[in-house]
């Protein structure tokens, strides 16, 4: 659409009319980043390497990601501040799980793997904070977060 009219307090505003003042603080000095300041990831594999079970491999991960912001800290016409703003995700650790199969056929070595990606299926997280009015009413927001459910991924490799 046109803006065909600015208001401040109601009357009509020029441009220049309006001074850097007016917007009570500005963006200097906070992050707009909204991902999680911490991840870190651990796996453990076992191979064996005789007898019966030759070649097979199994292994076991955990991926942790720490909370992320969900909300910036500035809105609405004062920029300012954002006393309102929703909560950040919860922490959540994943857990992943590979078994792998390496053989050789006449003499090319031949992989087979299954990994299963999200094994407690997850599938949200939820975050709920409650703030006070001084009139004593409250507000609540509410964060969802929507994850990929359990999944599986079989693949083979073949080198010549």
């Amino acid at each position: 659409g046109v803006i065909d009219s600015v208001t401040k307090n109601g009357q009509p505003i020029q441009v220049g009319d309006v001074a850097p003042s007016s917007l009570v603080g500005g963006l200097e000095g906070i992050s707009l980043y909204t991902g999680s300041e911490d991840a870190a990831s651990m796996w453990s594999k076992y191979t064996f390497q005789e007898g019966r079970l030759k070649g097979l491999g199994a292994g076991l991960g955990v991926i942790y990601t720490g909370p992320a912001q969900t909300s910036i800290p500035i809105g609405g016409s004062d920029l300012a501040a954002n006393r309102f703003g929703t909560p950040p995700t919860e922490e959540r650790f994943r857990t992943d799980l590979g078994f792998n199969y390496r053989w050789n056929y006449k003499e090319m070595p031949i992989s087979l793997r299954l990994n299963v990606y999200n094994l407690m299926d997850d599938t949200k997280g939820q975050s709920i904070v409650r703030y006070n009015y001084d009139d004593g009413s409250t507000a609540l927001r509410r964060t969802d977060v929507y994850y990929a459910p359990r999944s599986y991924r079989l693949s083979m490799g073949i080198t010549f």
